[in-house]
């Protein structure tokens, strides 16, 4: 029984040498390392939408006689909605082609966060992402443990933020 405590033991370290090595070939820990988890997830957000079959934009910034019982759940939060929009076919391909283009930008971000959007991404039956947008303050929630609902920055003043933003009101007019 010692014994094989003993060897146990000894063998400990080169398993978790192996298992570290696995994590940063297989599962992109060589970006965690070399931007930060926080960062990577930021960017993959809008750039990682292969296999991406629908979306749902959510208005959380409305007039308030038109509010809907639903809320949009973001962690903890419970945001009030106005509406909301499921995107397939070929509104889904045209709201992906502005959405892969946004510039997640770490110096960009400030508090805010009136957000107007609320956006909800599916890959099947499965939600692939949830996050909020303020172009007031050019951010957006990332939802990423150990952070609860952190914001991140992006380029919200820029010819692609605008077309996201231009797009988003027309299908569901925000309050001004």
């Amino acid at each position: 029984m010692i014994k094989t405590l003993l060897t146990i033991v000894r063998l400990a370290p080169w398993f978790l040498v192996v298992l570290m090595a696995f994590h940063l070939v297989i599962f992109d820990g060589w970006k965690d390392l070399t931007r930060g988890r926080f960062h990577r997830r930021s960017h993959d957000l809008f750039w990682e939408v292969d296999g991406i079959t629908a979306a749902e934009v959510v208005l959380l910034h409305g007039d308030e006689a038109k509010r809907k019982p639903e809320t949009f759940m973001l962690g903890s939060l419970a945001l009030p909605t106005y509406g909301s929009k499921r995107l397939e076919g070929e509104e889904l391909a045209d709201f992906l082609d502005l959405w892969k283009w946004q510039s997640p930008e770490y110096q960009a971000r400030a508090s805010c966060h009136h957000a107007a959007y609320g956006f909800r991404l599916y890959a099947g039956d499965s939600m692939a992402a949830e996050t909020t947008v303020c172009w007031e303050c050019c951010n957006f929630t990332l939802l990423e443990w150990p952070f609860n609902g952190s914001s991140y920055g992006f380029a919200a003043d820029n010819k692609q933020g605008k077309q996201l933003l231009d797009f988003c009101d027309h299908l569901l007019p925000y309050a001004k």
